[in-house]
């Protein structure tokens, strides 16, 4: 009877864990795929004018919504590459980076 009620509790806890972290996935996905428009927006610039913006106040377009409300960091690297960085919570925060499109969650820097 014990071992059931060990067992039924260690199932209890790696459910809650597991709906935990994806709640957390959720919500960080969120967050970036709200960050869509602001990439979407530098890609058309460097269309548009043959470089990438050398500020975030270039594409101010997009400054009134979702970053007013958020902190969205720049970087520009060089003529052809940008990191943009948002901060998911105290602890995390991810990174765009257009050299290969993708998002990272480790410190990706201009140097990588």
């Amino acid at each position: 009877m014990i071992r059931i009620l060990i067992m039924i509790t260690l199932l209890f806890i790696s459910i809650i864990v597991m709906f935990t972290k994806l709640i957390n996935y959720l919500s960080n996905r969120s967050e970036l795929i709200q960050l869509t428009p602001v990439i979407t927006s530098i890609n058309y610039y460097y269309q548009e004018n043959h470089k990438i913006p050398d500020t975030i106040n270039d594409i101010a377009d997009y400054s009134v919504g979702y970053m007013a409300k958020n902190p969205v960091y720049y970087n520009k690297c060089n003529e052809k590459r940008y990191l943009v960085t948002i901060i998911i919570n105290s602890s995390k925060d991810m990174t765009y980076d257009s050299r290969d499109r993708r998002w990272h969650s480790n410190n990706t820097t201009c140097q990588n």
